[in-house]
C-alpha cells in the first residue's frame, strides 16, 4: 500500500479527539510533565483528514499539552481514504514497538480492536503481540477492565492492586469491586496477601450467600481500616486474622480457648506463649525473658510448676482437636 500524507502544523481547536484511540489517557499528567520540564514535544501527531477537519489517531498527551498552552502543533496527516481500523491497528504497531503497555492500555486496545475484529481473530492475531495469556474468559476480562473508572485505573497503575487480583475482582458487581480497591488502596499490601485476602472474601461471600461488599463493609472492618492510629500492616494483619475466623469458625473457638487458658494460667509477663499462625501447625513458641542466671533459674521454675505444665498440656491438646 503508498501512502501519501502530508506534514503540517495545527492548532488543537482543528483536531476532534476520538476515544477509539485514547489508550493512554491516565498517563497524560506524566507525559504533559515531561514535555513541560523538557521542552521535547517527543514525535509529531498522527491525525486524519476528516472533512474540514482532524480526527487525532495518535497524540493525546501532546494535544493535551498544546491545550494548556494555546500552541500549535507537528502533525502527520493521513489521508480520508485510510480506514480507523488500518490507523488503529498501525497505532497499536507503534506502541508495541516503543514499549510494553500496562494492564489498563492492553485492556483498552482490546475494546477498541473489538469494533472491527471478531474475538477469535484478535485473541489470535492480536493477544501474542500484546502479552495476554489466552485463558477462557480473558477478552470479555479484558473489556471489564477496560471499563474501570478513574479512580479504580489510578489504583491499578499505582500497583495496589495486582493484575492478577484485578483479573478476579473485575468480575464482581460494580459495589464490591469498588469496595475491594478502596480496601487494598488503603491496605498497601504484597500481591500475595492481596490474592489471599480477596479469596477469603470470595469464599465467605460464597458461604453466606451475600455480596463481597456486606463482607468488606462489615463495621468491625470498617472501624478498624479508617483508624488512622494503625499501620498499613496492623490492618492487613487484622483483616486476614479476621476473615480467616470468619470463614473458619473453629479457628475462632481454638483462639478463644487459647486466651481463656493463658489467662489461667497467670504467667508473668516475661514469658510469653505464642501459637502457631492461625493455630496450623506443630511449631510454638515460648519466650523467656531474663537479665541473669538467676533469673533464669527462677522463670524455669515457674514454667515446670505442675499446674502450668497441666495448663500448657491442655492448650496443645486443645490444638490438635
Amino acid at each position: 500500500m503508498s501512502l501519501a500524507f502530508e506534514f503540517c502544523w495545527l492548532s488543537p481547536e482543528e483536531i476532534a479527539k476520538s476515544e477509539l484511540f485514547h489508550f493512554s489517557a491516565h498517563r497524560a499528567e506524566a507525559v504533559i510533565d515531561f514535555i513541560e520540564r523538557t521542552g521535547v514535544l517527543l514525535c509529531p501527531l498522527w491525525v486524519r483528514r476528516q472533512g474540514t477537519q482532524y480526527l487525532l489517531v495518535d497524540g493525546y498527551c501532546r494535544i493535551l499539552w498544546a491545550e494548556r498552552r494555546n500552541g500549535r502543533v507537528p502533525c502527520i496527516v493521513f489521508p480520508e481514504s485510510i480506514p480507523e481500523r488500518e490507523l488503529l491497528s498501525w497505532k497499536v504497531f507503534e506502541l508495541l514497538s516503543r514499549r510494553d503497555p500496562d494492564i489498563i492500555e492492553k485492556a483498552r486496545i482490546v475494546k477498541a480492536l473489538s469494533y472491527f475484529y471478531p474475538p477469535d481473530e484478535i485473541k489470535e492475531r492480536f493477544f501474542p503481540l500484546l502479552k495476554i495469556p489466552r485463558k477462557p474468559r480473558m477478552f470479555k476480562t479484558m473489556l471489564l477492565i477496560a471499563g474501570l473508572d478513574q479512580d479504580e485505573v489510578a489504583e491499578v497503575v499505582a500497583g495496589r492492586v495486582s493484575e492478577k487480583v484485578l483479573f478476579r475482582i473485575v468480575w464482581w458487581d460494580e459495589r464490591s469491586r469498588r469496595a475491594c480497591v478502596e480496601l487494598l488502596s488503603i491496605l498497601k499490601c504484597s500481591v500475595s496477601l492481596q490474592r489471599e485476602l480477596v479469596e477469603l472474601i470470595d469464599d465467605i461471600a460464597r458461604l453466606d450467600n451475600t455480596s463481597r461488599a456486606e463482607v468488606i463493609e462489615q463495621e468491625e472492618v470498617r472501624r478498624v481500616i479508617h483508624d488512622s492510629g494503625l499501620t498499613p500492616r496492623n490492618k492487613t494483619e487484622f483483616l486476614r486474622s479476621f476473615l480467616r475466623r470468619r470463614l473458619y469458625p473453629a479457628l475462632d473457638r481454638r483462639e478463644r480457648s487459647f486466651r481463656k487458658i493463658l489467662k489461667e494460667l497467670s504467667l508473668p509477663p516475661d514469658i510469653t506463649l505464642k501459637p502457631p499462625e492461625f493455630f496450623e501447625g506443630d511449631e510454638w513458641n515460648l519466650n523467656v525473658s531474663f537479665a541473669d542466671v538467676e533469673e533464669l533459674r527462677n522463670r524455669l521454675e515457674k514454667l515446670l510448676r505442675k499446674e502450668t505444665i497441666s495448663g500448657l498440656k491442655k492448650i496443645l491438646e486443645d490444638s490438635d482437636e
